[in-house]
């Protein structure tokens, strides 16, 4: 009797064992890692126009389903007749990049704006709306209600999604994802190019893929088309860019990095210099 209980027990064990467990890096992969800061400088004509920074927040429980949040936020450094922005993004999506909840509020050189996508995938459905205001005026600039036929980006979203499907895109040689904009669905093209360019960062040169981007609609002052390099590495992290406005071309740049942890790594960090 005591044998067959101990051969039920390691049966039951050795199923435990054989069992995939769940692990933090299976959710936190690059580049979501909570913490993770990409800060860069917008140069036209040798003038610095804009400081433009990327966040990897802490993720979030809603809804019933674990989201990874993100953050953008556009500052203007330097009024021009063709650029202002101040702008704050948010967005909210689950471990296969799908948009779940996508926020966003700005100004411009004579309006403010705030923008709200949400996709409920039960319902398949989409709703967006982007409401305008001048003065104390506010009205409803676009809205849109249809039901979802694929899945649909969000800017902030495809900036994320797009590093991490990097080394995929090499081999697929190329890549068109649907995105809200404007009230409208529009596509965007990547098209990584072929060879590798050394860029430098602070006091390393790194390899990166060179990444085109084409728009297929107008953005911010007119920009329709932006080249970027990527490291070649598993961060994916766009270290420079070319975006070509309507007025002329403007180059970007990583000037500042912080690295993600995850966030129990995060936690103990904080716990351990609190204690000092």
């Amino acid at each position: 009797m005591r044998l067959s209980f101990l051969a039920g027990l390691m049966m039951c064990l050795q199923a435990l064992v054989s069992l995939p467990l769940a692990r933090a890096s299976d959710f936190f992969q690059a580049p979501l890692m909570p913490g993770e800061q990409l800060t860069y400088m917008v140069e036209f004509m040798s003038m610095r126009i804009a400081r433009v920074e990327f966040s990897v927040m802490p993720p979030v429980d809603t809804l019933g389903m674990k989201l990874h949040h993100v953050r953008a936020e556009i500052h203007t450094l330097m009024r021009l007749p063709f650029f202002y922005a101040e702008d704050r993004y948010d967005s909210y999506f689950d471990a296969d990049y799908r948009p779940v909840l996508y926020t966003g509020t700005g100004k411009r050189k004579n309006y403010t704006f705030r923008l709200y996508m949400f996709v409920d995938y039960e319902k398949r459905q989409v709703y967006a709306v982007e409401y305008r205001s001048q003065g104390r005026e506010e009205r409803v600039h676009w809205e849109y209600q249809e039901p979802l036929q694929e899945t649909i980006y969000d800017h902030l979203t495809l900036f994320y999604y797009v590093r991490s499907k990097l080394h995929q895109l090499m081999i697929d040689t190329g890549l068109e994802l649907p995105i809200l904009a404007n009230g409208k669905i529009k596509r965007i093209h990547f098209k990584p190019k072929a060879g590798v360019k050394s860029v430098r960062f602070g006091e390393q040169s790194m390899e990166t893929v060179p990444l085109n981007v084409r728009l297929g609609f107008k953005t911010l002052a007119g920009l329709r088309e932006i080249k970027f390099f990527l490291s070649s590495d598993d961060r994916s992290l766009p270290l420079k860019g070319f975006l070509n406005f309507m007025v002329g071309k403007a180059n970007i740049s990583l000037v500042e990095y912080s690295v993600g942890r995850f966030p129990f790594v995060q936690a103990a960090e904080s716990t351990g210099s609190g204690g000092k």
